[in-house]
């Protein structure tokens, strides 16, 4: 047995299945909050006669060699990355045209899974023809685009594609880390997966080139072997998302009507295309730059200012289309007391569907009556460094604790250097998350005159009002820091945007009381807004508006002139 549609379970038990596929197991999951238990009767009770009339037998016959864990392995990809005979593709979460063009800006082929016609419920359908329903909806969505990719390769193959001359591998990313779900273990569910539908096949229809994941581990900054320039320039291209989400929303809210909002939308696609193709074109560094790196990247201290010039970090070639853009477009006045709206919850349901929701609010308060906030997928990376600092300060606490006591000179000595080391990372932690937020967001988001998103370790330090252990470790965390923070700001409404089941959201559902005791003046609202299939619920959107702003006010925003 099992509960909710992700976290350890979620992964470990379709590889138990296939484990004990020769005996005769019975799998049942739950929400954690059984109220019918009928249909729990009727399976037990068919299971146990299955049982007496032995038909588990069969099951023995059929599946005479068992499976080996170890035929997965193949399907990771661990060689250096080659652009002459590698094919790269990367999941969507929203528009990833960002990253794309950087990857194919350094030599490597890469082609986008999201187009203009891209729809989060087809994807996640198509993911759960494979995966089936007892996943979440952001497992299902990726591996429904693995499932796109391998048909796109197929399709470009068989097309006769040029870019596709000589290519011979097609890796797909995908991230594992140490925690559960999407955040380590996405990708050994894949792995299942795809063998699964390999060993369906009839020999002689398996084709030659086969997909593996090119893996992006979290102790090693989630790189997989990609220059340093296009790494950090990609996770310069992630946050961009981000700030081109937060211009969509400020834009939009200031539109005087439709006509105006049908120009906005235009304009803001071309700013979109015009940062992809300068992504993509002028932003590597040159033949000294990288001669420079080469032999004086590794110096501390004088490594990092060589690697921001030679990397060219510094130019602001995206700067001035964001900033020509906020010109036109969002110095408007709104009204004096727009309604306040913010998006956060899972991350990958929070990225996915925030232009669904925005689309939903502005049909249902109309032009300039509320403004709009999230958290953009970059948060999720400072969020990882912040709680790595986090454990790495309580670690050193340990430490020190421990030399007060007597101890031995040997176990003195080794405390004394794995406190060191701690130090020395606590060091480099600092450094890395001061060149996230500073030097690759702080520039985008100054150049579109928008407010950074909160510091993560801020909302770690105010998450521990309700949650004073800070564990589990994952999104709960930041999410709850979030709120409060949002909450005190005077926010209307925060929405919890996450898949059906999902163990982070139903946590930070619960948890919702204890956040509003922690700020007993607040009179924002807090709202889960979950789905199984990616789709949007809009009678819950509207009662969430209800609740937040009241009949009288939601109705002023709808009516034009009132």
């Amino acid at each position: 047995m099992s509960t909710f549609l992700c976290g350890p379970d979620s992964v470990a038990q379709p590889l138990l299945a296939e484990l004990t596929r020769q005996r005769p197991f019975l799998r049942i999951q739950s929400d954690g909050a059984i109220k019918e238990l009928a249909h729990l009767e009727n399976r037990m009770n068919t299971y146990v006669r299955q049982l007496d009339n032995d038909l588990h037998r069969q099951l023995e016959k059929a599946q005479a060699c068992g499976f080996e864990v170890r035929l997965l392995d193949i399907l990771v990809h661990r060689e250096a990355l080659n652009p002459e005979t590698d094919v790269i593709y990367f999941p969507t979460l929203g528009d990833h045209r960002q990253l794309t063009a950087v990857i194919r800006g350094a030599g490597y082929a890469c082609f986008d899974l999201y187009h203009d016609d891209y729809n989060l419920e087809e994807t996640i359908k198509q993911g759960r023809s494979v995966a089936g329903d007892a996943v979440c909806a952001p497992l299902a969505a990726v591996y429904g685009d693995v499932l796109r990719a391998m048909d796109d390769f197929s399709h470009r193959r068989q097309q006769g594609d040029p870019q596709l001359l000589g290519k011979t591998r097609l890796l797909m990313f995908n991230n594992k880390g140490l925690g559960p779900c999407r955040q380590g273990q996405y990708v050994e569910a894949h792995k299942l997966f795809l063998h699964q539908q390999d060993s369906c096949r009839d020999p002689g229809e398996r084709e030659e080139t086969v997909l593996k994941f090119l893996v992006g581990e979290e102790n090693r900054g989630f790189n997989t072997g990609f220059p340093g320039w296009v790494f950090l320039r990609g996770v310069q291209a992630v946050v961009l998302q981000g700030v081109l989400h937060q211009l969509l929303a400020d834009g939009a809210s200031r539109c005087a009507g439709y006509e105006d909002y049908q120009a906005f939308m235009a304009d803001y696609r071309i700013l979109s295309d015009e940062l992809r193709q300068r992504l993509e074109t002028r932003l590597a560094p040159g033949a000294f730059g990288q001669f420079l790196v080469k032999h004086c990247g590794s110096v501390p201290l004088l490594g990092w200012g060589v690697k921001f010039f030679a990397y060219r970090l510094h130019c602001s070639v995206l700067g001035r289309p964001l900033r020509q853009f906020k010109g036109r477009w969002c110095r408007r006045p709104l009204p004096k007391s727009p309604a306040r709206i913010h998006i956060d919850g899972e991350t990958y349901m929070r990225v996915a569907q925030f232009e669904a929701i925005h689309q939903a609010l502005l049909a249902q308060l109309g032009f300039r009556q509320f403004t709009l906030t999230h958290t953009p997928v970059w948060s999720f990376l400072e969020y990882k460094l912040a709680g790595m600092l986090m454990r790495g300060r309580e670690s050193i606490r340990e430490s020190r604790e421990a030399l007060r006591h007597p101890l031995t000179p040997k176990r003195r000595n080794t405390i004394r250097t794995f406190l060191r080391k701690k130090q020395r990372r606590q060091v480099g932690l600092k450094a890395t998350h001061l060149l996230l937020r500073q030097f690759l967001a702080g520039p985008l988001y100054r150049a579109a005159g928008l407010a950074l998103p909160e510091a993560m370790p801020a909302l770690l330090k105010q998450a521990a009002e309700v949650i004073p252990t800070r564990r589990p470790g994952g999104e709960l965390l930041p999410y709850v820091g979030e709120v409060l923070a949002k909450l005190r700001q005077g926010y209307d409404l925060i929405l919890n945007v996450a898949p059906e089941g999902c163990m982070v959201s139903s946590m930070g559902e619960a948890i919702t009381p204890g956040i509003l005791q922690a700020v007993p003046g607040a009179q924002g609202k807090v709202q889960p807004l979950f789905s199984q299939h990616g789709d949007l619920d809009s009678e819950q959107l509207t009662l969430a508006l209800l609740k937040a702003l009241g009949p009288e006010r939601l109705y002023r925003a709808a009516v034009p002139g009132r």
